[in-house]
């Protein structure tokens, strides 16, 4: 039964039927979900909406608390290990030639340098300036070697962003995701730099809309919307005088917004018509975004955003894209929070071989409430400890500097 109610009347477990707003206005990626925490209902709070549609009989009791985090764990591997499809190769996937506390000595000045470079190119845009790609080409390579030696250092810096500088770290976020994917998928070394390339350029149309509509808490209006997606081709526009700029560079920028049923935009190609590197960009630009804070929404908890990017690859996003990309980042993505059944907290710090089973440091007890001697404990070797993963934990409930744990 469908039934038309309040905002502030919404409960987790109830079932939006319609939020009354096109698909391409809101942070969701379905118009039809289950709301699961309080934190969906703020998301909608947030867009400004006052009423939305619910079906009552598709409501659920949602399971609470680690348990309920669990069972989203759990289906997503299920999901995973029914897919019929080819997997990268796991030595791909885990090849590391330094450990991740060694490399995030470098990663830490590379991301610096490549959200400085960004915010000051972009700036520069904005002000009418070409694009000095000069400035660019230096910290894309920076940051494809740093990847090549150990892809957790640069992906967990990525996981605590300020929020008033989301569009300059999410488009150093992309880089980064792109450049692992590829390197996961065994892509031409030269390919791989220039999707790194591709995904710190992806945004920068976003130089040339309003800092209003940039910035907007709440939902946009229809010619907002419209504005604001005029940044593609706006990013075309001031990079194309720029032969140097390669095909695969072109393609990110390009079509990061289009989607596998047409349903996406500048020009709402679908299926094939979206190159390799567009759906690729396309998967890992969602992915960032959902997981990120943002001026209109709290990020979501990377586990629970992977496993509905599979629901919604049977729509948006070629399904085998979607598989290989939780293959390369994980179940439990480098620089997570999780919960162990100990009651201990803990940094993920490799996704490791078996995704299930990462490299974890572990380093307070819940239970005491205090810091205990930090351990590194390698979940695939079960010989070595008694441990293991409850649940994925929400680092907002805690005082934590996840970067300085992570070294």
């Amino acid at each position: 039964m469908l039934k038309t109610i309040a905002v502030p009347e919404l409960e987790p477990g109830m079932f939006i039927h319609d939020l009354q707003m096109s698909w391409l206005q809101h942070p969701f990626l379905r118009s039809q979900f289950l709301l699961r925490s309080q934190d969906d209902i703020d998301r909608i709070r947030a867009l400004g909406i006052r009423e939305v549609v619910i079906d009552t009989g598709r409501a659920e009791r949602l399971p609470e608390g680690p348990e309920g985090r669990q069972e989203e764990t759990a289906r997503l591997q299920a999901e995973l290990d029914a897919y019929p499809g080819e997997r990268p190769r796991a030595d791909v996937l885990r090849q590391r030639r330094v450990e991740v506390d060694e490399e995030l000595e470098t990663a830490r000045p590379v991301r610096e340098e490549a959200t400085g470079v960004v915010e000051s190119v972009m700036h520069d845009a904005r002000l009418g300036r070409q694009v000095d790609l000069a400035r660019v080409e230096p910290v894309a390579e920076r940051m494809m070697e740093s990847i090549f030696r150990n892809p957790n250092a640069l992906l967990s810096l990525g996981q605590v962003r300020r929020v008033d500088r989301y569009t300059f770290e999410h488009s150093i976020a992309v880089g980064v995701l792109l450049v692992t994917y590829a390197r996961a998928r065994e892509l031409d070394p030269e390919v791989i730099y220039q999707l790194g390339l591709g995904g710190l350029l992806h945004d920068i149309g976003k130089a040339r809309v309003p800092e209003a509509i940039l910035t907007k808490p709440g939902a946009l209006t229809e010619r907002e919307y419209q504005v604001m997606q005029r940044h593609v081709n706006l990013g075309l526009e001031m990079v194309g005088d720029m032969p140097e700029l390669p095909p695969p560079t072109l393609e990110v920028i390009a079509q990061h917004h289009e989607r596998w049923d047409g349903s996406g935009y500048p020009n709402g190609l679908c299926e094939d018509e979206i190159g390799p590197y567009g759906q690729m960009a396309a998967v890992v630009d969602v992915y960032d975004a959902i997981t990120s804070d943002r001026c209109y929404h709290r990020g979501e908890h990377p586990t629970l955003v992977l496993r509905r990017m599979l629901e919604w690859s049977r729509s948006h996003f070629r399904e085998e894209v979607v598989h290989h990309f939780i293959q390369c980042v994980g179940i439990y993505p480098a620089g997570t929070l999780v919960r162990m059944e100990s009651g201990r907290l803990a940094v993920v710090l490799d996704p490791g071989e078996k995704i299930l089973y990462p490299t974890v440091k572990v380093f307070f007890n819940t239970h005491t409430h205090s810091l205990v001697q930090p351990e590194v404990i390698d979940l695939a070797n079960p010989g070595y400890h008694d441990d293991h993963i409850a649940a994925y934990e929400d680092p907002r409930r805690w005082d934590f500097d996840l970067n300085r744990l992570l070294g």
